[in-house]
């Protein structure tokens, strides 16, 4: 009766050790970037990459020095590691002043990406990627 005590905890420990390691693996944070932009400073948070579903981010744009007005649909692009440039479905965001924030969305990405880039050009004369591995 012990020796079916212990094949049972063991096997119950092993299920629970495989449930928690794989669920941890498919909820892989993606962690936000910050850089600056000549004198502005640009944080990029993901909030979803996934194949099946709109790929969105976070911007956050802040200085003291200039005027933010850009119109982010184009100066925003979104790359893949097989070199697909994905459409711009949406920005929440405004644009003026010298702190903007709001959502980016792209179609979905392709099956079989390992990485994304989301490239950002003209930021003050400034351009730049952020870089996530998937």
């Amino acid at each position: 009766m012990k020796k079916i005590f212990v094949m049972a905890l063991l096997l119950i420990l092993f299920a629970a050790t495989v449930f928690l390691f794989t669920k941890s693996l498919s909820k892989k944070e993606i962690e936000p970037q910050t850089k600056t932009f000549g004198r502005v400073e640009v944080i990029v948070s993901p909030k979803q990459v996934l194949a099946s579903k709109p790929v969105i981010f976070e911007l956050s744009l802040n200085n003291h020095a200039i005027n933010l007005d850009y119109n982010f649909r184009d100066i925003v692009k979104l790359t893949d590691d097989d070199g697909n440039i994905y459409k711009v479905a949406s920005w929440t965001g405004g644009s003026g002043g010298h702190h903007v924030s709001g959502a980016i969305s792209f179609e979905p990405l392709k099956r079989g990406v390992k990485s994304v880039a989301l490239n950002i050009k003209g930021i003050d004369g400034d351009s730049g990627s952020f870089i996530w591995k998937i």
